[in-house]
């Protein structure tokens, strides 16, 4: 098969047409192109032999090579925004899409080859980093974010676009993943997120947006204590679980709390939930800034009078606890 193009206006073949059009029609490139958007202009081989002709070129003499990039550089210096000016101009960018357009033509397939290759997709990783990492860029990308969730129905797109793609099982196990390495491999994002999540913490508004999207409070579990807790001690303990009492220590909001000046909190764990190695870690939590902490485990409630005395004495116990650390 001949590697030919042809002429439009007159159906003969060439390697290079733009000499054809304008010796037999008087069109250059450019007119030719405005009555023929889609044709081609060059074969295959006369392409990859100027691309094999260039490279020899550089190969050959280096020099050359550093010479036309101080040149372009020296170009750019003098000419500030010409090249952005030259690059909007319709019939450039027109030209630039029928190239691609062409070289998919003919390589079809080749792109997706490309893109999958390991260096070009690292290559393109690390590109996509620096430009994402510009102040500028994340400053923007910020802005367009939150315009866009501020539509409604973008907003519901979203919603039911993930909760579709979490349905798939590899689609979940494989982000999961991902978020796990970037967490595991990434020290300065640990930072960086237990910083900016201690911050959320200190604002009353983030907690309670919070606690409104977690499930329905008080729990059946709390209710039984809560009701325990009012029989023995009127007026003594509030419940927070649900952020009702805008109380939050060291990051966590703690079930219910002593509302009559006592440093003294109680937590209720279910077994289902939690495990008995959760319960000491939170005591010293809260201890290190100057609270005492009970708490109450589900199954505990089968032994009332049991209950009763251990809430009892935890109420009327001197607490000797002194601060350690600041709340954050």
């Amino acid at each position: 098969m001949v590697d030919k193009v042809t002429c439009m206006i007159c159906g003969k073949k060439y390697h290079f047409l733009p000499s054809h059009t304008r010796q037999a029609h008087s069109l250059n490139k450019d007119k030719y192109l405005r009555r023929f958007p889609n044709a081609p202009l060059y074969s295959l081989s006369y392409r990859k032999r100027q691309s094999e002709s260039g490279k020899n070129a550089y190969q050959k003499n280096p020099g050359l090579c550093i010479k036309r990039s101080e040149d372009r550089k020296r170009w750019h210096k003098e000419n500030p925004g010409k090249q952005k000016e030259l690059n909007n101009r319709p019939e450039v960018q027109q030209k630039r899409i029928e190239g691609i357009k062409c070289w998919h033509r003919e390589n079809p397939g080749k792109q997706k080859e490309n893109l999958n290759r390991p260096e070009v997709r690292q290559r393109n990783s690390d590109s996509q980093k620096i430009a994402q990492n510009r102040p500028e860029v994340k400053a923007r990308s910020r802005e367009t974010t939150l315009r866009l969730w501020q539509n409604h129905d973008y907003r519901e797109n979203q919603i039911e676009t993930h909760k579709i793609l979490w349905q798939d099982p590899e689609y979940a196990k494989r982000t999961i993943e991902q978020i796990k390495k970037a967490w595991r491999d990434n020290p300065s994002l640990r930072e960086k997120m237990s910083k900016v999540k201690k911050k959320q913490w200190q604002d009353p508004e983030y907690v309670k947006k919070l606690h409104k999207g977690l499930a329905q409070r008080p729990t059946g579990l709390e209710i039984e204590v809560m009701a325990i807790l009012n029989s023995l001690f009127p007026s003594e303990y509030g419940y927070n679980g649900g952020y009702e009492l805008g109380i939050v220590l060291c990051g966590k909001v703690p079930d219910f709390v002593n509302i009559n000046g006592k440093k003294k909190l109680v937590e209720a764990y279910g077994s289902y939930w939690h495990k008995e190695s959760d319960e000491q870690p939170r005591i010293d939590l809260f201890g290190k800034i100057g609270w005492d902490c009970l708490i109450i485990w589900d199954w505990e409630l089968q032994d009332y009078k049991k209950l009763v005395e251990k809430l009892k004495s935890f109420h009327t116990q001197l607490s000797l606890r002194q601060p350690t650390l600041d709340l954050y």
